[in-house]
């Protein structure tokens, strides 16, 4: 019987291992998905024993979001940082979005990533829990207006629902659409979200809703039937 790789052995005259298993493993995911790629297939591509990829990380799943949030992280970053002028905020914010989902690599990588984070519980808690601490706190620095968490949190929405329309399920005219044009039409929804009103209509008065009291709060006596008579009859 053939001796099993023994687990947690790192190898001999290599350099970055957990750099190459990463490259590997992103290359893998972007161009088959998470369901579809095999820890033996990454470890081929890689050049390592499949063994070392438990060594590194604890199971495919891990091993599939280090892989995404490693290599995109920066790109991620530089696409919502930076000065933001009010006047642009929308806008600045839409194009940089769109920025990492145009560049073909990560575009692949970000649709694997939002295809396993909707389908697996695992890496969508995994996405979540990135998002949450490390996307969002970025851009609500740069929001003024309370609630921060909040307003970030709509403009996510938005924002995650343009890059499932148009990457990933490529609905036809998302899909085609030019990148000026969606900017323009979502650029004044992510501002308002960020910078404008969000909140409920103001409610009216308590006195508002009861007919009496309306009346009452005016300061003009309640009509009468014998009064609407009378009027209109003076009227006649």
């Amino acid at each position: 019987m053939p001796e099993k790789p023994r687990r947690g052995r790192r190898p001999k005259g290599k350099g970055d291992t957990r750099a190459l298993i990463l490259e590997a493993a992103l290359r893998r995911f972007a161009a088959a998905g998470f369901d579809q790629t095999t820890s033996a297939e990454i470890a081929r591509d890689a050049g390592v024993d499949p063994a070392l990829l438990l060594y590194y990380f604890d199971s495919k799943e891990t091993l599939f979001f280090d892989a995404v949030r490693e290599r995109l992280y920066p790109q991620m970053a530089m696409a919502f940082a930076g000065p933001r002028s009010a006047s642009r905020l929308g806008e600045q914010i839409v194009d940089g979005f769109l920025s990492l989902w145009d560049a073909e690599e990560q575009g692949k990588a970000l649709a694997a990533l939002v295809r396993a984070g909707v389908s697996n519980d695992r890496i969508g808690s995994l996405f979540r829990e990135y998002i949450q601490s490390e996307i969002l706190p970025q851009v609500a620095r740069r929001v003024g207006s309370k609630p921060q968490e909040l307003r970030v949190g709509l403009a996510a929405s938005q924002l995650f629902g343009l890059g499932l329309a148009r990457y990933v399920l490529r609905l036809g005219p998302m899909a085609h659409a030019r990148r000026e044009d969606l900017v323009a039409a979502i650029r004044p929804t992510i501002t308002r979200y960020l910078t404008g009103p969000i909140g409920a209509a103001t409610p009216r008065a308590e006195g508002t809703r009861r007919g009496g009291a309306r009346t009452q709060r005016s300061g003009l006596k309640p009509r009468t039937r014998g009064d609407t008579v009378m009027g209109l009859e003076g009227q006649a």
